[in-house]
């Protein structure tokens, strides 16, 4: 079997490669930037203890709005997409290259991919954004703020995956909730940590979704290797509700003794606005959430855990990931 990957320097990416390599399965991992790669051999190192080189796993570097050659050789004998390529709400490029990137590069994959006569299966990677109503469409439509363009592309995006499934592709969706783990902590979600490390603690208190990298990655894993028809998927084992600013305060407390250590370097810009539009971002999963296990099946993926089962599975992927932080803190404030 081989898997064809987009987005597989990112976040989800590194973990997802690694976790399908592991099971035995070829892939064909797409990456733009080379200081990406060096991120996710990086995660290896220090997640799974691996090095960089893995037979089973096959780097391309391409573009997906630019470098259709490549994607064809991309996509060559594989039987199963998996699209995670995106961009980052925080990030500083405009809101077309959003658009370009999010939508019209959906577009172009899915289509190369429907022509693909090995291909069987196709798995979009989104989020609570593209779950978002009628009405709550119409209201980003009269905002211009990046985070607001995001949501009504990732929507779009995700209508994408539902046309190739109108189409006759075996297609699915799964809506991600907001992700923690080991990573570039320059970008996306990993700036959390980064954040906390600077005390760049914004004060709120709402609920909102969290999952371990390392538990998408096997849901997705096992998702592209079973024989389940198309479907969406909400969410997945082990995603938890919990409070924001309660699971910013302890991870902060478990920054043994950051606070004494001198950072050499300027304080990092805050990213408040980026971890507020995640709370927002995630309220409105969250109300979405009964009224879509209302109208499916039983989604036995589906764990809804108390506050005190939340709260532990939080801790112990804080005391997993914060070490391995700290240790790069602390060498990047001593210039190594």
């Amino acid at each position: 079997m081989k898997i064809a990957v987009t987005g597989a320097s990112g976040l989800l990416g590194s973990y997802l490669v690694f976790k399908l390599a592991q099971k035995g399965i070829c892939v064909h991992a797409l990456y733009r930037h080379e200081t990406s790669l060096e991120w996710t051999f990086r995660i290896w190192k220090k997640i799974f203890g691996a090095e960089k080189d893995q037979p089973l796993i096959t780097w391309i570097k391409g573009d997906i709005l630019r470098d259709w050659d490549v994607l064809h050789t991309f996509l060559h004998d594989c039987e199963v997409l998996i699209h995670g390529a995106s961009v980052s709400p925080s990030s500083k490029e405009s809101t077309t290259y959003m658009y370009k990137n999010i939508v019209q590069g959906t577009q172009i994959i899915l289509d190369l991919a429907q022509g693909n006569r090995n291909m069987k299966k196709i798995i979009g990677i989104s989020c609570g954004s593209a779950l978002i109503d009628k009405e709550n469409s119409q209201k980003l439509e009269d905002k211009s703020d990046k985070e607001s363009y995001f949501q009504k592309y990732k929507k779009r995006q995700a209508l994408e995956f539902h046309r190739v499934y109108a189409e006759g592709m075996n297609a699915s969706v799964v809506h991600l909730p907001f992700l923690l783990g080991y990573g570039n902590w320059h970008y996306g979600s990993c700036q959390v940590f980064r954040d906390l490390w600077y005390q760049n603690i914004p004060k709120v208190h709402d609920y909102f979704m969290i999952a371990d990298v390392r538990d998408a990655a096997d849901y997705i894993a096992r998702l592209a290797t079973d024989s389940e028809d198309s479907r969406e998927h909400l969410t997945f084992t082990k995603a938890c509700g919990v409070n924001f600013s309660q699971l910013l305060n302890l991870a902060q407390t478990m920054f043994t003794n950051h606070n004494s250590m001198t950072c050499g370097k300027s304080n990092c810009p805050q990213k408040i606005k980026y971890l507020l539009h995640y709370r927002n971002h995630f309220k409105t999963y969250e109300n979405l959430l009964s009224r879509f296990i209302k109208n499916q099946d039983s989604d036995e993926n589906f764990t809804h855990s108390d506050h005190d089962e939340s709260l532990q599975y939080a801790r112990e992927m804080l005391e997993f990931y914060l070490p391995l932080y700290r240790e790069d803190f602390i060498n990047f404030s001593r210039g190594i």
